[in-house]
């Protein structure tokens, strides 16, 4: 049994009403979830006493819990409402009011109404802390053995207390008292209500997300646990053999990780785990993921793990963080992904030919590129994948070209500026600081639509609508919304969701159109909700696939101005997951939902949902 809210409102029989002393308990919701909660609480309690007539008393429920509201009207036009669950029992609760009333109309002057912040009425901050257990109410109850004679109404849900033709939906998004963000979470929130009541739903329920119970008129409880973002950084991402090439990918991890700590004034100390994503390991050196952390500041009693999920390896390490944080064994922990194709080397076998000349192979294609399951580049998977859903040499190319634009009219407004992490490289005529993605500037437009197939002759995949080979790392310092508190950090954004797929190995540029849905399930969010979807462009026609699968807005995928894709900005193919969620956490809007979702070799994807707090 328990008491969310005790409030004391002016109720006039015409007009609005106005809150003139409130109290609520929202403890058991989750640190960035009792914002948009006591909002809801407040909406709630004048909704109800504004439809609440003089004199009467009525009991509104809804799921899991009640209103209970005594509008005694008179001079005062006073009334009181207190929000429970369902099991508090209802006469101690009006009990409770009747008291409150009382108490709050022989203390507080009539003449200080018009101006609520005045009022000082401390004893409905102990009303709430005495009366959670309902026996504290007997009290009450033997000095008025029976309440009066007013009606008490009960109505089984909000919309019955509505007025005709009005629809609770409506007065939540009219409102102003609600910021954007509590209008959202209402929202979803009430798309878990509906679910979760439905057994015929097929929607799957992520755990984190549903708790046991909702909170009062279609609010979703979030775990306690919930895991934040605090800091998200990247390198620039360089060239095959360019800007970056000196740098080994545990150097560039290092330089990403150490940004994001400066930036969010984070102590390195006090993250207890690293994941981190490294797809070409050959030579890398031993745990590649505990070089980063050590290089970074880290202490060395934190833990390190790296994640080789191919191209999904950086975006597998925030959801693997994510875990740790949700399930509470650890509250502070980075993720990331870091790749330098140009120090990748070439493979030799141990065994001497006994005949003849060794044989090379390069690290880059063995490990990253090459369909172990069809034996053949992956390039011959995306020319698969065209021809499967008949998308035409020309739909790719257009939208290669957009990706090039937009990443450069990106760069000339200074979108990216705050989600990178400048590498300064030493050389002999001086420093050079590295601050700027340097693949974008390398396309020439009218060559595009001339360029030879790269994977099979007359087909449809070109250097032109392909990723190409890259450098670079990005870095994500994720903590639960508890620890964020306590150092007294602001979230950029909180991890909603985040699911994996499987497909046919041949198939995986469309891997991400079955990742990205399960994702929007198990935050009980449809497409729509979306503000922003960020498709790792390994090939162009990973990006168009989705979109005609998905049936999504192309001027929401990839965005302008915001976040951008492989084709343009490059493949560094252990970073790319990591990096294109940095990218969506910095380009979102507060309140905004964003979802990232890339394709790895072996036929998968993985897929997250955030929200910009």
């Amino acid at each position: 049994m328990k008491i969310f809210s005790l409030s004391v409102v002016l109720a006039p029989p015409s007009g609005p009403s106005a809150v003139l002393s409130s109290t609520s308990d929202v403890s058991s919701f989750s640190f960035y979830q009792r914002g948009s909660v006591s909002e809801f609480l407040t909406f709630f309690t004048k909704t109800v006493a504004e439809r609440t007539p003089q004199g009467q008393r009525q009991s509104v429920q809804e799921n899991n819990y009640t209103a209970h509201v005594y509008n005694r009207g008179g001079a005062e036009q006073l009334a009181a409402i207190i929000i429970t669950d369902q099991e508090y029992p209802v006469r101690p609760a009006f009990s409770l009011l009747t008291k409150l009333l009382d108490e709050f109309t022989a203390e507080v002057p009539q003449s200080s109404f018009a101006n609520p912040l005045s009022i000082s009425f401390p004893k409905i901050q102990t009303y709430i802390q005495k009366y959670q257990d309902p026996r504290q109410a007997d009290t009450i109850m033997r000095v008025q053995q029976e309440l009066d004679e007013t009606k008490i109404v009960l109505h089984k849900t909000i919309e019955s207390v509505l007025q005709r033709g009005e629809k609770l939906d409506n007065l939540v998004e009219r409102s102003n008292a609600l910021s954007t963000q509590s209008k959202m979470f209402y929202k979803t929130a009430k798309k878990a209500a509906h679910h979760e009541s439905d057994p015929s739903s097929t929607t799957c329920i992520h755990p984190y997300t549903i708790p046991p119970h909702h909170l009062i008129f279609h609010l979703a409880q979030m775990p306690a646990h919930e895991a934040v973002i605090v800091a998200a950084s990247r390198t620039p991402v360089g060239s095959l053999y360019g800007s970056l090439k000196t740098l080994t990918a545990p150097q560039l991890g290092a330089v990403a990780l150490k940004h994001a700590f400066e930036k969010s004034n984070v102590d390195p100390a006090v993250v207890e785990e690293i994941y981190f994503g490294n797809v070409v390991q050959a030579g890398v050196g031993q745990s590649p993921a505990r070089q980063v952390a050590l290089a970074a500041g880290m202490k060395v009693t934190s833990d390190a793990t790296t994640v080789n999920k191919v191209c999904a390896s950086g975006m597998k390490c925030i959801m693997l963080a994510a875990q740790s944080i949700e399930s509470g064994y650890k509250s502070a922990v980075v993720a990331g992904g870091m790749e330098s194709m140009s120090n990748a080397p070439f493979l030799l076998p141990r065994t001497n030919p006994l005949f003849g000349k060794f044989e090379t192979k390069d690290s880059v294609e063995v490990d990253g590129l090459w369909d172990a399951y069809n034996n053949f580049a992956m390039g011959n998977c995306a020319e698969a994948c065209a021809e499967k859903y008949d998308v035409s040499r020309e739909s790719l190319d257009e939208h290669a070209i957009e990706s090039y634009k937009r990443a450069a009219r990106a760069w000339q407004e200074g979108i990216f500026n705050s989600e990178i992490a400048p590498i300064t490289i030493k050389g002999k005529k001086g420093d050079t600081v590295i601050k700027e993605d340097e693949e974008y500037k390398k396309v020439i437009f009218e060559k595009v639509p001339s360029l030879k197939s790269a994977f099979k002759q007359g087909g449809r995949i070109t250097a032109a609508n392909s990723s190409n080979l890259n450098d670079g790392a990005s870095a994500l310092i994720l903590m639960s919304a508890e620890k964020a508190k306590e150092l007294g950090l602001k979230p950029l954004a909180k991890v909603v969701s985040y699911a994996d797929a499987g497909v046919e190995p041949i198939d995986f540029p469309m891997a991400p159109a079955v990742a990205v849905p399960e994702a929007l399930k198990r935050a009980n969010l449809t497409v729509d909700d979306i503000a922003r979807f960020e498709l790792n462009e390994a090939f162009s026609v990973v990006v168009r696939v989705a979109e005609k699968l998905l049936q999504l807005d192309p001027a929401k995928v990839n965005v302008d101005g915001q976040v951008f894709g492989a084709v343009a900005l490059g493949h560094a193919i252990g970073n790319s997951g990591a990096r294109i969620v940095v990218s969506l956490v910095h380009g979102l809007k507060s309140g905004e939902y964003g979802a990232a979702g890339i394709c790895n070799g072996g036929g998968a994807a993985s897929a997250i949902v955030i929200q910009k707090l």
